[in-house]
């Protein structure tokens, strides 16, 4: 009757004899290899939601499916990511809500410019050479850095008064979002396949400056509702811009808001269920 009126998850115990044993198995992610559980069943469907790029977690997991004797569909979150691993299926935005995510109330001050980033604190996430001295640049334009889930790279950072990093949260993400003027994204050796962070930005009305290396870049539109970049001067270029137009950044922001909306519409939704 909805997705509201899901049950909660629970935690199915194999050896007792408690798991499910037919209808249509939905696996999400390559992280687990699916246990003898999916072999005793009458499992009639399967279908699993690839998440990642990296062949070494997906082989196993495909191979396990195919032993079920079961039909298997894929689902992608990522046309890049269906590539890879050159299968049919279907490529699907990951689900999120963006009614809680959006837009501040009031203008900032005309006179800031606060650049930021959310991430897990892993190394992987973060472009350790490049990322550093572009938030130098930035700092000694003028603006304020703010990145939470970057304690693992905070020895490479500048010492400054307005280069703020913090834990993961240490605060709400909305309230996170909501204290910055443009959301920068770049991973180092992590390949995104989605980035939801980035579309919660988006949503949350803020203009988006990404590296182009990630799956989440199908979904964007390069300088209508986010601009893309692929070297390290392209992204000072752009964030500079932004810092100078304020107009630009308001514009920006909503057209973020506009595509992700449209992105995530009820009836866009319907249509991929």
């Amino acid at each position: 009757k909805g997705i509201e009126q899901i049950a909660l998850p629970r935690r199915y115990r194999p050896g007792s004899g408690h798991f499910p044993r037919r209808g249509h198995v939905i696996l999400l992610g390559e992280w687990w290899l699916p246990g003898a559980w999916l072999r005793l069943g009458d499992v009639s469907r399967i279908t699993q939601v690839a998440t990642i790029v990296w062949e070494r977690d997906h082989a196993p997991v495909r191979a396990a499916l195919l032993e079920t004797g079961c039909p298997v569909d894929h689902v992608f979150v990522c046309d890049a990511q269906r590539r890879f691993y050159d299968l049919p299926g279907p490529v699907h935005p990951v689900p999120m809500s963006i009614d809680l995510f959006r837009p501040r109330a009031g203008a900032a001050p005309s006179d800031r410019f606060v650049v930021g980033r959310l991430s897990r604190d892993v190394v992987e996430k973060h472009d350790f050479v490049n990322d550093p001295p572009l938030y130098s640049a930035l700092l000694s334009r003028g603006a304020a850095v703010r990145l939470m889930g970057a304690t693992c790279i905070a020895p490479m950072l500048q010492r400054h008064p307005r280069m703020h990093v913090m834990p993961v949260r240490s605060e709400p993400a909305t309230d996170f979002l909501h204290s910055l003027d443009c959301f920068f994204f770049r991973t180092g050796t992590w390949y995104d396949t989605f980035a939801t962070v980035l579309f919660e930005a988006m949503a949350s009305g803020l203009p988006v400056v990404a590296h182009r290396w990630g799956g989440y870049s199908e979904y964007i539109r390069d300088g209508m509702d986010a601009f893309l970049f692929d070297t390290q001067e392209e992204a000072l270029d752009i964030l500079e811009t932004l810092r100078k137009d304020v107009a630009l950044r308001m514009r920006m922001g909503a057209q973020a808001r506009r595509a992700v909306e449209a992105l995530y519409s009820p009836q866009a939704v319907r249509d991929r269920a």
